[in-house]
């Protein structure tokens, strides 16, 4: 039998080694979580700053076992090839996050693109992966077809995968039976599965959501969600709320916010911008930052901006007149396909050679001071606007092959084009019938 002072003499020892073991374990796990902490701030504010590039962040191991593992190794993977070129890291105080968007092919196209936030408070991070124009869900599952090329199989596979509770799927499911596209149109049935993509936080179909729904404040709290995970639509839909004002509180402040979010990754808010400060009541004129924003936009294809600043550099009302610049950027709006700058090609190049021009502006002395004549040029103009649909091409080069080349074989096809949109000059013209 053990004395009271043996007993409390063991009890000491025991009690001795059992605080060291604990003391040795507590050490243990703070020398662990010190030394193998999985937050990735470190990562993203080495970006930030701008000491590393955003493929090195993307391709760190930390991040991509936290993607792997939230999302799934084919999403992952899809990522990485979404991720060719890449923005700045940008630094949301509101959120307390840090942004980064990628695109596959060129800056701003964002058919085949990713927009990464890292939650800093929550270190968390959460994606939005877009292949050809599909938002996909954390499966990574992209085999999706064209809409317009959808057959009843696909309907069947689309079907199968949204019961699986693959989001985007259930997103596409929604649409069908919204458009009627295959399958029979049924409002109830793309609202429900919209509803399902929307509550596994698909962008894209919390704000097909919100455009669907009757009650505005619910609505609005689906922009919201949306907008959240920078989905263009979203934000800007939200900001012309604010401006309204009649769903929300009026505040241009927050809508000019919004405006701004977006185009950090869309060229057509950039060219908004530009509207905006150039004038608007939302800010005080500003003709700079609005030539600033043009050029922005411009620089990046949006075609809108290039016409516009193509005007704004021939009229020289509110900034100094610049015909050389002018030209360049009609040229680049006509390289990438529009028509109408196209057309302005065609009479800067062919001058007064062009024939059926029904509009005096630009003056015949504001094109002279743009560019010398030259036919060969002006005709290959006139001919990529009238090909497009273009109708006062396709009526001055009808024309043109009348009476400049001879050739009514040439002249009559183009003057029956203008004549199937209502355009009868082929009258004047014997032998056009």
């Amino acid at each position: 039998m053990l004395t009271s002072r043996t007993y409390r003499r063991i009890k000491y020892m025991f009690m001795k080694k059992l605080n060291y073991l604990y003391f040795v374990v507590l050490i243990s796990c703070g020398l662990g979580l010190i030394g193998c902490s999985d937050s990735l701030k470190s990562q993203f504010d080495v970006c930030y700053t701008k000491k590393s590039n955003p493929n090195e962040l993307l391709n760190n191991s930390k991040l991509k076992e936290r993607i792997v593992k939230e999302y799934s190794q084919q999403y992952y993977e899809k990522l990485l090839e979404c991720s060719n070129i890449y923005s700045p890291i940008y630094y949301d105080s509101i959120q307390n996050c840090y942004r980064l968007y990628t695109w596959k092919e060129h800056k701003y196209k964002n058919e085949n693109s990713v927009r990464l936030r890292y939650y800093i408070d929550k270190d968390s991070v959460a994606i939005n992966l877009f292949i050809n124009d599909w938002e996909i869900d954390k499966s990574g599952y992209s085999d999706y077809p064209n809409p317009e090329k959808m057959t009843d199989q696909d309907i069947q596979s689309i079907e199968g995968l949204a019961n699986k509770g693959i989001a985007t799927a259930q997103g596409v499911l929604g649409l069908c039976y919204a458009t009627g596209n295959i399958i029979e149109k049924n409002k109830e049935k793309a609202l429900l599965w919209m509803h399902k993509a929307a509550i596994q936080n698909l962008s894209e179909a919390q704000y097909v959501r919100a455009i669907w729904e009757e009650d505005e404040k619910i609505g609005v709290e689906w922009l919201q969600k949306s907008a959240e995970q920078d989905n263009i639509s979203a934000l800007t839909t939200l900001a012309n709320l604010y401006i309204k004002g009649t769903v929300v509180p009026k505040d241009y402040a927050k809508a000019l916010k919004l405006y701004q979010h977006a185009a950090r990754f869309d060229t057509n808010t950039q060219y908004l911008l530009g509207e905006i400060y150039w004038d608007s009541k939302l800010v005080d004129s500003d003709k700079k930052k609005a030539m600033q924003w043009f050029t922005k936009a411009a620089e990046n294809n949006n075609i809108d901006a290039q016409i516009t600043l193509g005007s704004l550099y021939m009229e020289g009302e509110d900034i100094t007149k610049d015909l050389s610049k002018s030209l360049e950027w009609f040229t680049k709006a006509a390289e990438l396909g529009d028509p109408d700058a196209q057309y302005l090609l065609a009479r800067i190049y062919m001058q007064d050679e062009m024939d059926l021009v029904l509009n005096d502006y630009p003056s015949m002395e504001t094109l002279r001071k743009m560019a010398s004549q030259n036919m060969k040029e002006g005709v290959k103009w006139l001919r990529k606007s009238a090909e497009q649909g273009k109708l006062s091409a396709q009526r001055s080069l009808g024309a043109y092959y009348y009476n400049k080349e001879h050739n009514q074989e040439e002249a009559r096809i183009w003057f029956h084009k203008a004549a199937e949109q209502g355009d009868n000059s082929w009258i004047a013209y014997p032998g056009m019938y």
